[in-house]
């Protein structure tokens, strides 16, 4: 991801005189971008519908309810799901590097520096083609394809699943997510698939957050959490 926005900007900027035009030519490197999403988000989700099968497997018996779900359908929607969030992700994405780079050019036209120094600022933005905002993608929407795909198998299923919201369990774990995981459940409960999880507040910076409402994770940018099911009814498996 870091190499596309790195050749998304080459192309959009190849040298000076290119300035004027670059918001114009960042879409040249659309077809960049478009590819390396594809290929880490369709990993992504794939793994996601394997683990949720394993899951499920643990408590209703190896292969069994792989009879009951049709997989070729799963496989279908997750490509149809991954084109349609790529989509949305180059016009989403595409708004933030046209916003980045006309206010950094302004700015560099402004104090009349070198090039080169307009080239550097953009490489090291948060907003820009930086690596920092490249992690941030990927780590982001890996964790949405994934829990989507668990998601898919869950909701094929014959079975009645529920869903638990389960963080990284360390100490940057941040106020959003560390109550969503907190919730307690019944044994063999958790949340209906087409429900969403309520943040339920707490103390501190947690409190701003009661109410609100949540699908899956990712929760904010660089959400680690994951969805772990539950057959309901029946013991939540310990996976390792």
């Amino acid at each position: 991801m870091a190499e596309a926005l790195e050749q998304q900007l080459q192309l959009a900027l190849p040298n000076e005189g290119a300035v004027d035009d670059a918001i114009n030519r960042l879409a040249l490197g659309d077809e960049i971008l478009k590819d390396a999403l594809t290929g880490f988000i369709n990993d992504s989700i794939l793994l996601g519908t394997a683990i949720a099968q394993r899951e499920i497997n643990v408590v209703y018996g190896e292969g069994k309810q792989l009879d009951d779900l049709g997989l070729g359908d799963i496989a279908g929607d997750a490509i149809d799901w991954v084109t349609q969030r790529v989509g949305t992700l180059i016009q989403e994405l595409g708004h933030t590097s046209r916003d980045t780079l006309r206010k950094l050019i302004n700015q560099w036209k402004e104090n009349d520096l070198p090039f080169s120094e307009l080239l550097s600022t953009l490489q090291k933005a948060g907003w820009g083609f930086d690596l920092r905002r490249a992690k941030m993608i990927v780590e982001t929407e890996a964790t949405r394809a994934f829990n989507k795909g668990k998601l898919m198998v869950a909701a094929a299923s014959v079975l009645t699943m529920h869903k638990r919201w389960v963080t990284a369990g360390d100490e940057k774990v941040c106020p959003i997510c560390v109550q969503l995981g907190s919730v307690r459940y019944s044994a063999g409960e958790g949340v209906a698939l087409p429900a969403d999880f309520v943040h339920p507040g707490g103390s501190g910076a947690a409190e701003q957050f009661a109410g609100q409402l949540y699908q899956q994770p990712p929760a904010h940018p660089n959400c680690r959490c994951k969805i772990r099911l539950v057959v309901l009814g029946l013991p939540v498996p310990q996976l390792s």
